[in-house]
């Protein structure tokens, strides 16, 4: 589609862009949304103005506007992936579950790096029951990033950052895994790499925990890796203990404020998160000083 499109050469279009922008970036979302309203008669129509106007009628909760203003975007640029992602998240605020499928997965088949592309696509098929393929839309970002050789980690996920709990949790539970036969490749100098990455950390203080990643030859391409995926299937019984007495452990909470039961899963399916815990090399996240997390 043909569409209106004046060269950026004003110094004012250019002044009130930039001040909408800052004001954006700070929070000051109507602010920001005035001055691009203003620009759009100087600037004439432009997908990634339509694009940020949107994201401003989104995020001070006008759906309806919102979603105008994406596909005005997206009838003047069809390719913009940024727009089509924001008009799902639109689609997903209206509870439009169907529609914003649609669109993500166009997404990330035309960009399967688009990480929160597929978390989003991960919510819409969980609203519509679609467990098995919602699953598989949560891994995606984590495959990419941690995967051998892939980038590895985000923020909570430094890979150029180690300490002594996460080392020592990655040291027990590669030699488990080794020990069963469950890792390819060469296991065992996995792990010891592991072993003289833990033994080359300085001593910790009660200031000084966190520390650089050793420079052992070969640690920087396998550490915090997913180097067993061992993805878990539903199981086919009930995962809650149908034999528990809920309505007398509800009227314990409200009688004394606090209740403590046992037995809350069914064997196959404690079975299963035991083994979820235990084989995944998934523990990505560094928290705090003795802890690591999924």
């Amino acid at each position: 589609m043909e569409h209106k499109q004046r060269t950026i050469d004003s110094g004012d279009l250019r002044q009130r862009l930039e001040q909408a922008s800052a004001l954006h970036r700070a929070g000051e979302v109507e602010q920001a949304l005035a001055l691009y309203l203003q620009a759009r008669p100087m600037l004439g129509e432009h997908p990634e103005l339509e694009n940020q106007i949107g994201i401003c009628h989104l995020q001070s909760g006008r759906m309806d506007a919102a979603v105008a203003s994406f596909e005005h975007a997206l009838a003047l640029a069809p390719q913009h992936l940024a727009a089509t992602e924001n008009l799902a998240r639109a689609r997903l605020e209206r509870r439009e579950f169907a529609a914003a499928r649609t669109l993500l997965e166009a997404v990330v088949t035309r960009n399967p790096e688009r990480d929160d592309s597929h978390r989003l696509l991960g919510f819409a098929r969980l609203h519509l029951g679609e467990i098995d393929t919602a699953a598989q839309s949560f891994l995606a970002p984590m495959r990419r990033l941690f995967n051998p050789g892939g980038p590895g980690g985000e923020e909570a996920a430094d890979p150029t950052q180690v300490t002594r709990t996460k080392l020592r949790s990655d040291v027990e539970q590669l030699s488990w895994l080794c020990a069963r036969g469950l890792l390819l490749g060469d296991a065992p100098q996995l792990v010891l790499l592991h072993e003289q990455a833990l033994a080359a950390l300085p001593p910790e203080t009660p200031q000084r925990f966190f520390f650089p990643r050793p420079e052992i030859p070969g640690f920087a391409q396998v550490y915090n890796r997913l180097h067993l995926d061992a993805p878990q299937p539903r199981i086919a019984s009930p995962a809650i203990n149908p034999e528990l007495d809920s309505g007398a452990i509800e009227a314990a909470f409200f009688r004394r404020g606090w209740v403590y039961f046992d037995e809350f899963l069914t064997a196959p399916a404690l079975a299963g998160v035991q083994r979820f815990v235990m084989e995944p090399t998934l523990w990505f996240e560094m928290k705090f000083r003795n802890e690591v997390g999924a």
